[in-house]
């Protein structure tokens, strides 16, 4: 009986009040305890600051954030000088430094008078009173708004030039005189920029012409608009480097730093503009002191504390002006400016005590406060008089929307409590105290009404069937599930359309909450189906880059895309079984190829041996001297096609070692057909050779460069018709060298192009001939492994082969 009574008062609506009230107060508790906390940590005190006691023999200049803000404004020197790199020597602004706009870094050497300039005309041109106008038409430019400037011919020049303007003109302008120039066939850009922007251009380059006029002589090698945006961001480097270098910031941190190469000084101090800084006045302050040599740091002082530490990691491995320099940083005590190093003193000599009774209140009321929803959710839906779960009038609301006033309260606490910390972390400041609780406790109380409505639905087994997508799942369900997949797309598309209309009807504008909240989660839904055909996508994209072994996760597919997973990997592992069975064939036929040459070789040695033997005897019977030199031909020629089946078999396979470097080919190609001289006179082949006088150089290696040049003088040898002319040339075109040989057939060439670099292809041409036929193959293979092109061509009986490679500008 006193059990029941106890129960009884657990579920009475006052004992449901008083855990409520209690939850709206650790809510409350909490927020007041993570503003106060978090409003410390943004103005720079960190968790192990503000739990410990950093008042009992510490202060503030000791820390790890004051130590931040002093390496930070040091920080503004270096960041600087890097600005002002292209425009500084020996550490200081020269006026006189000659600097290219297109490459701020170019030596003079490099430099292109058209686009260089001295710093002191880049002075200039910023201060001519024209800069705005100049960068508002670069912005123009830019973004296409020239086009109001000619709308007559607008779309027809966009059309023949483009609309980004890279071709800067499509004929030469005849024209010297600048009031005469004839710019109509250049683009509206240039043109615009050419009419609207030259003005800007009061002090020249170092070739004396303007920029705009450089671009209109050399429509083929530079872009106006790319020129005048380089000049821009040139002038605006160094104008960063001038407004960074003034060190005139209004703050309490004092540095020197001094480039010991140079003996350039930079400091905020004037008493330490020469260098010399008497360390005996800062005896009372916290100081780094360092020297760099050699980009090291050494005899650091002062680095006992967060602070010297903290500074000394961040300057250890960046140097401010260079590899040689002394570093002095400090802070004026006095406090003589009003800025955040003040600010972040004051408050951790007041506030600093504070973190742990902060902490621990955060926790404890967090805490509490998750003990009373737990206790507020086992009281919700049961009364005193029965154990049965009831629901109220509120909960005829959807489900659906309780859930979402519930994750909008949740959002608007977040929401509350950032605006909160970005505020003012000051715990004397009663009036965000007050906004920012109330806040707090408004959304919780709207969280707690929205949570408890679901919490008696479940009880009460109604949350399902109290939502407003029972209702459509179970009218939709039998017919959706009837129909093929684009008709369930189609009904689907239908059900959605009604639910959109019933809602904004029957709610209004709650209703169109509701739809937001529906569409959102088709939405999801669709997200989750198309994420599924992206995984399908992404796995059928590996197979098709030779990823066979790739295999669809079906975990989290559903439907018809796990079906097509399912598909997908089975195609995968036939594609596999289909590479591993043709790979095993190849590497049958390759290692057959290798092992048969190989064996031969032993004794066809021993044959080569004998017949030299044979020779070499006095044997005065002519007919058996003809014997002896058809075996010494038959077998020198066996020996060469054995190791052409061995070549062919490495090269074809890839296993061959390259040593790429930069070869002279031209000079190749002289040396060949020196080589080749006799051979072609033998033949009655007259060469004719053009090539160009410059060099000729490509990324190849020069051994199996000269075997494919040997290969292809060889085929015409053999194969040429005697007394013809044999046509090679060897040129650059762009950014690639070809060299292209032409000869005519003895023979008629009846097959296809690409079946001459097959295997053992010699066209009509007698098997009895000295031809293995595997010549072109290898020279093909060879060419591809280097990284260029070989292409056949036939016309009649007209042989030509083309070789490429890209050119390299340098021998190394």
């Amino acid at each position: 009986m006193e059990e029941k009574k106890q129960r009884n008062k657990f579920y009475s609506a006052w004992a449901k009040g008083i855990v409520i009230a209690l939850f709206l107060t650790a809510v409350a508790c909490f927020s007041v305890f993570a503003m106060i906390f978090g409003g410390l940590m943004r103005q720079g005190f960190s968790w192990e600051e503000l739990t410990s006691n950093y008042n009992n023999g510490k202060n503030y200049l000791e820390t790890q954030d004051c130590g931040q803000r002093m390496a930070s404004q040091v920080n503004k020197v270096r960041n600087a000088l890097h600005d002002g790199k292209p425009f500084l020597t020996k550490g200081k602004l020269d006026k006189t430094k000659l600097v290219d706009i297109t490459r701020l870094d170019a030596k003079t050497s490099q430099q292109n008078p058209a686009t260089t300039y001295t710093v002191e005309n880049l002075l200039e041109l910023k201060d001519n009173g024209l800069w705005d106008e100049f960068q508002d038409a670069i912005w123009n430019a830019g973004n296409g708004f020239y086009e109001d400037y000619y709308e007559d011919d607008y779309y027809e020049d966009d059309e023949e030039f483009g609309v980004d303007g890279e071709d800067e003109k499509a004929t030469e302008a005849d024209a010297s005189d600048d009031e005469n120039v004839d710019i109509s066939d250049y683009t509206p850009r240039f043109r615009y920029l050419y009419n609207y922007a030259r003005d800007f251009e009061t002090v020249l380059p170092e070739s004396g012409e303007t920029l705009a006029e450089y671009a209109r002589t050399n429509p083929k090698k530079v872009s106006l608009f790319e020129l005048y945006q380089q000049l821009s961001d040139a002038i605006a480097q160094l104008t960063s480097y001038q407004h960074g270098i003034k060190m005139d910031d209004k703050t309490n941190v004092i540095f020197m730093i001094q480039n010991l190469d140079n003996q350039v000084v930079y400091t905020n101090v004037t008493e330490w503009a020469d260098g010399d800084v008497n360390l005996r006045d800062l005896e009372d302050v916290p100081v780094f002191v360092a020297e760099r040599e050699d980009g090291k740091l050494k005899d650091v002082s002062d680095n006992d504390t967060d602070a010297g530490k903290w500074i000394y990691n961040y300057f250890q491995n960046d140097p401010v002006t260079g590899k040689n320099e002394k570093i002095i940083v400090s802070v004026d005590v006095s406090f003589p400016y009003s800025d955040e190093v003040s600010a972040a003193y004051v408050s951790y000599e007041n506030y600093a005590g504070w973190g742990s009774g902060l902490a621990i209140g955060m926790l404890i009321s967090f805490v509490a406060g998750i003990l009373f929803l737990l206790i507020i959710t086992l009281q919700s839906g049961l009364v005193c008089r029965d154990r049965e779960a009831h629901t109220m009038i509120a909960d005829r609301i959807p489900a659906e929307v309780m859930l979402a006033i519930c994750g909008m309260a949740l959002i608007g606490m977040v929401g509350i409590a950032g605006l909160g910390l970005t505020g003012s972390g000051n715990p004397t400041d009663g009036f965000w105290l007050t906004v920012i609780t109330t806040g707090e406790i408004l959304g919780a109380a709207v969280f707690l009404g929205a949570y408890l409505s679901v919490i008696r639905r479940w009880k009460a087994k109604k949350l399902w069937r109290s939502s407003f997508c029972y209702t459509i799942v179970k009218s939709c369900k039998k017919v959706y599930m009837a129909r093929t997949t684009s008709g369930r797309m189609i009904v689907a598309f239908v059900g959605l359309v009604l639910m959109n209309y019933l809602l904004a009807v029957l709610f209004g504008g709650f209703g169109l909450i509701l739809l937001f909240l529906a569409d959102g989660v088709v939405l999801l839904y669709m997200i989750r189906e198309n994420a599924g055909r992206q995984v399908i996508y992404d796995g059928l994209a590996r197979l098709a880059s030779g990823q066979l072994d790739y295999k669809i996760d079906e975990k989290d597919l559903t439907g018809d895309n796990r079906q097509m997973a399912a598909a997908v990997n089975r195609v995968g592992e036939g594609l596999q079984n289909a590479v591993k069975e043709t790979l095993k064939s190849e590497r049958l036929k390759a290692d057959l190829i290798t092992n048969v040459s190989h064996d031969i070789k032993t004794p066809l040695t021993s044959i080569i041996n004998y017949v030299d033997l044979l020779k070499r005897e006095d044997i005065q019977d002519p007919k058996i001297r003809s014997y002896i030199e058809v075996l010494d031909n038959k077998s020198k020629r066996l020996k060469q096609l054995t190791e052409d089946l061995v070549e062919a078999s490495k090269v074809s396979s890839g296993n061959v070692v390259l040593d790429m470097k930069p070869i002279r080919f031209g000079e190749l190609i002289r040396q060949t057909n020196g080589e080749f001289e006799e051979k072609f006179a033998a033949r009655g082949l007259q060469m004719v050779c053009k090539m160009d006088e410059e060099p000729l150089v490509i990324m190849a290696d020069g051994r199996r460069m000269w075997r494919v040049v040997e290969n292809l003088y060889n085929n015409i040898t053999k194969y040429a018709m005697p007394n013809t002319r044999v046509y090679v040339e060897a040129k650059r075109v762009g950014c690639r060298v070809v060299l292209g040989i032409k000869n005519i057939s003895e023979n008629p060439l009846n097959i296809k192009a690409e079946e001459l670099t097959e295997r053992f292809i010699r066209g009509d041409v007698s098997r009895s001939t000295e031809g293995s036929g595997l010549g072109l193959s290898i020279a093909k293979n060879l060419v591809g492994l280097q990284g260029g092109t070989f292409d056949i061509y036939l016309d009649g009986d007209l042989f030509k082969v083309v070789i490429t490679f890209e050119a390299v500008d340098k021998e190394s």
